[in-house]
């Protein structure tokens, strides 16, 4: 609300940075080389975070960033299958962090908002 007012930036979002923002168990594909997908950092973050809590034992979790968004796997295209609290949590994440969220059988599809 104060943006206007202190002369901020209209938006709020944070490019996720690869260097800066990844965790050791995020294995970025060949083509992940930047993760422009007007998708926040922390939104991002926290995304992955429950995913990962919610695979229970998983050692990893691929992200690659193709021309659908930023599709998010599990080690070896295992089926991803949450409970209603997860999926839950899940919306209510990308409801906050403006972002559309698309889940497939083997994977999820994380776009920014237009």
């Amino acid at each position: 609300m104060q943006q206007p007012r202190l002369n901020l930036p209209t938006s709020s979002l944070r490019d996720f940075i690869p260097a800066n923002d990844s965790y050791d168990w995020l294995i970025f594909t060949a083509t992940t080389s930047d993760v422009k997908q007007k998708i926040d950092a922390l939104a991002l973050r926290a995304v992955l975070c429950v995913i990962r809590l919610a695979a229970g034992g998983i050692q990893s979790i691929y992200l690659n960033s193709t021309n659908q968004g930023l599709v998010v796997s599990l080690e070896k295209s295992v089926p991803i299958k949450f409970n209603e609290a997860t999926l839950k949590l899940l919306r209510e994440i990308c409801l906050f962090g403006s972002i559309e969220m698309d889940m497939q059988v083997n994977s999820l599809i994380l776009r920014g908002q237009k």
